[in-house]
């Protein structure tokens, strides 16, 4: 079998130690996979990871639904994990959509504490920047002049949680979420093909995140993105039926449908044959067991 596209995310130096006015401060990174920031259901995404990471809890494994988030523990995300769409129009149900309903994209959590433990660090301190290999994701912007919010709180020394007031404000340790940059399918799908298709042809596609903590470099987070795998969906279409629908499927190319009654035996049987986004249903009336792979054709 011919694998067309293969995901990869390399992760790299996300936690060091840097210097901030007089003491040492520790800054963290976390990648994680959340709505995109233009979605109604990002607030309560970040709500979630922030209380989470107060509390040293960050969960794995798959987001749960539109309002979670997912640490990235394999090192692997997708080219459309760093697109957010500004419609209703999505890659094969994979982009955040405008209502929150699927689709997640990359995002940063960052933490700043203070190894001595005393109050010392302040937002308006970090800087972030990032670099892509062809240009079109570079972007740098910092936190001075913003404020503390719940999405991102201080705390002092004496276990006061900062979640309002100017971003000056010096506290033992904080958090906050970096959306880094992104592209913009336009919430259209040739829109969305274009991006794919621009990852395509400057892969390796390498992008470089380095965040700054008073001028001191506090980490650096290095990803290598490349196409999504293609992978099949299922789902019941009636008693006696299944539909299946390849995902991440290029519009204008042709998947055969294969089926066997054993995962472990036998021979893959032809079903029909599906052009790009189209979904096709599939009897199984009076079949116990049956498996399902698509191959690109």
């Amino acid at each position: 079998m011919k694998i067309k596209y293969i995901t990869l995310l390399t992760l790299a130096m996300a936690i060091s130690a840097s210097s901030a006015m007089a003491s040492s401060t520790l800054t963290e990174v976390v990648p994680v996979l959340m709505p995109s920031a233009n979605s109604p259901t990002s607030l309560t995404a970040q709500n979630a990871l922030i209380a989470d990471a107060m509390a040293g809890s960050l969960h794995g494994g798959p987001a749960s639904g539109p309002s979670d988030y997912s640490v990235i523990t394999g090192y692997s995300a997708g080219w459309s994990n760093l697109v957010y769409s500004t419609g209703a129009a999505m890659w094969q149900g994979t982009l955040q959509d405008v209502s929150g309903a699927r689709g997640q994209v990359v995002a940063l959590l960052v933490h700043v504490r203070s190894v001595s433990g005393g109050n010392d660090v302040s937002l308006d301190m970090l800087t972030f920047s990032g670099t892509s290999v062809d240009g079109a994701l570079n972007g740098s912007f910092g936190f001075d002049g913003l404020s503390y919010t719940a999405q991102a709180p201080g705390k002092k020394a004496d276990g006061t949680t900062i979640t309002s007031g100017d971003s000056t404000q010096l506290c033992k340790e904080y958090w906050v979420i970096v959306y880094p940059p992104m592209f913009n399918g336009g919430g259209t799908q040739s829109g969305l093909d274009s991006v794919k298709n621009w990852v395509v042809a400057h892969s390796p596609y390498d992008l470089d995140y380095l965040l700054k903590v008073n001028g001191n470099v506090g980490s650096t987070v290095i990803l290598n993105v490349v196409p999504n795998a293609v992978s099949l969906s299922l789902s019941s279409s009636g008693p006696s039926s299944v539909t299946l629908k390849v995902m991440n499927a290029e519009a204008d190319r042709t998947y055969v449908l294969e089926s066997r009654t054993s995962l472990v035996s036998g021979g893959w049987t032809d079903l029909t044959a599906v052009i790009g986004t189209n979904s096709v249903a599939v009897p199984t009336a009076g079949i116990p067991m049956q498996f399902f792979r698509a191959r690109v054709q």
